[in-house]
């Protein structure tokens, strides 16, 4: 019994990560500025963590890189958020970001290699693909932050934005980079200078992308798993045959 419900655990742990990442992008704007969000946005990151550390196991290697940056960017982030404005230019809050990113990107390597290792087709592989897509837009939605944190002319932002206003710029980013990867683009946000502007492109083409690899290989798989299921073709009675003997 405790295994089974283990095993059931498992095959539904990508399903809840995709259930949270979706539930906090439509409470982050409501909760913009509000420490609560900071709350929600780290239990986002733990979730991410443990599930792909369970994705993992594998690999010793890849899980401790994901401790060590989940780590230091988490103490980074409280520490640039509890003291805000320590360092120049915020040199905890940028640390804090970098470090995110290198653990968003072990993420992703780790769900990739799960998912394509994969002997089928799961419910489990195909939000493990999801939540790997997610992940690859909250990176670029990270980038964009700091260029913005380091010149506001790499945007025009619809409402006038500071660093200070950390959270309604990330949530602005986050909701830019969403848009662009699935190449929507509503141009309320723009990029305006040569470099954000080919950055927005290569997110835009990395999206279709990785859209159409994940519908060749999921596609490949299912034919895969239907010809394996397929019961094999019988060979012919021989007119030889013991039974017609007999008869």
């Amino acid at each position: 019994m405790h295994k089974d419900l283990i095993a059931w655990s498992r095959s539904l742990r990508f399903l809840q990560l995709t259930f949270f990442i979706l539930l906090f992008l439509l409470i982050m704007p409501l909760l913009s500025g509000h420490p609560y969000i900071i709350i929600c946005f780290h239990l986002v990151l733990l979730n991410a963590l443990l599930v792909s550390l369970s994705a993992s196991d594998r690999l010793p290697g890849l899980r401790l890189l994901l401790l060590t940056f989940w780590f230091f960017g988490m103490v980074l982030y409280f520490t640039a958020t509890l003291f805000p404005g320590w360092g120049p230019f915020h040199l905890d809050l940028f640390l804090g970001a970098i470090f995110y990113l290198l653990f968003l990107l072990g993420c992703i390597a780790a769900i990739l290699i799960y998912v394509f290792k994969s002997p089928r087709i799961t419910l489990d592989t195909i939000f493990a693909a999801v939540v790997a897509y997610f992940f690859l837009s909250i990176i670029f939605a990270i980038i964009f932050t700091m260029l913005f944190a380091f010149n506001p002319n790499y945007f025009n932002l619809p409402a006038p934005t500071t660093l200070a206003q950390f959270h309604f710029l990330t949530n602005e980013m986050i909701y830019f980079s969403l848009i662009t990867i699935v190449g929507v683009g509503y141009g309320d946000i723009l990029p305006l200078l040569p470099f954000s502007r080919m950055l927005a492109a290569v997110e835009a083409v990395m999206g279709h992308f990785y859209m159409a690899v994940l519908i060749g290989w999921l596609v490949g798989m299912f034919i895969s798993q239907a010809l394996r299921s397929a019961p094999g073709p019988t060979a012919p009675k021989s007119p030889d045959s013991p039974a017609d003997l007999k008869s």
